[in-house]
């Protein structure tokens, strides 16, 4: 898919540089549960498309005590909670949640498209931001991407392949000294990993 031009752009009061989705969201688990996101830990398969599950290999944000306003995306058979400058699927291609308007249609699980009647704004407790090694994870029933518009998706993916890799060799990227070790990478990487 690609990457559609913007065409208004949604006002927020309190928009910072966090990404990501609220604590209760909830995701689908590969042992057929559905699991909140706050519960949601490295090597757990979601849903991510086409039935397909994939491994969560780290967050970005996981901010229990947290609260954000997030657009708030209602369709007939689903809502979903995200913040603003986050990727989904709108009208089949990617674009930031903030773009998204009543009568656009998002992506379902079932790869179904469904379409907007309300976009709002609520709060909510919680910041969580998964990374699936697919680049794709399914909230509250819709096919979202674990991109931001800090950079393309595309380029998002290839700048996290290094600590994809490690995680798929075994390596526990979160007992390394990850903070320590960004300090020392150039600034587009820094910003990346904390989008």
């Amino acid at each position: 898919p690609t990457t559609a031009p913007p065409t208004a752009k949604w006002d927020s009061e309190t928009e910072d540089s966090s990404s990501c989705f609220p604590g209760d969201a909830t995701v689908a688990l590969d042992a057929g549960t559905q699991q909140p996101m706050r519960d949601l830990r490295v090597g757990d398969k979601v849903l991510t498309h086409n039935g397909a599950f994939s491994e969560v290999f780290m967050f970005s944000h996981r901010l229990e005590e947290a609260t954000y306003n997030f657009v708030e995306i209602k369709t007939a058979t689903a809502t979903l909670a995200i913040t603003g400058n986050h990727y989904l699927y709108i009208n089949g291609n990617l674009r930031e949640a903030q773009y998204v308007s009543a009568g656009d249609t998002v992506t379902l699980a079932s790869g179904k498209q469904d379409k907007v009647l309300s976009v709002g704004r609520v709060k909510k407790d919680g910041i969580y931001y998964p990374h699936t090694l697919q680049g794709d994870i399914v909230v509250d029933g819709v096919l979202t991407s674990t991109y931001t518009s800090a950079f393309s998706p595309t380029l998002a993916h290839v700048v996290l392949a290094p600590l994809r890799g490690l995680y798929q060799m075994g390596v526990d990227i979160f007992k390394l000294d990850i903070g320590n070790a960004l300090d020392q990478l150039p600034a587009w990487w820094k910003t990346m990993y904390a989008a």
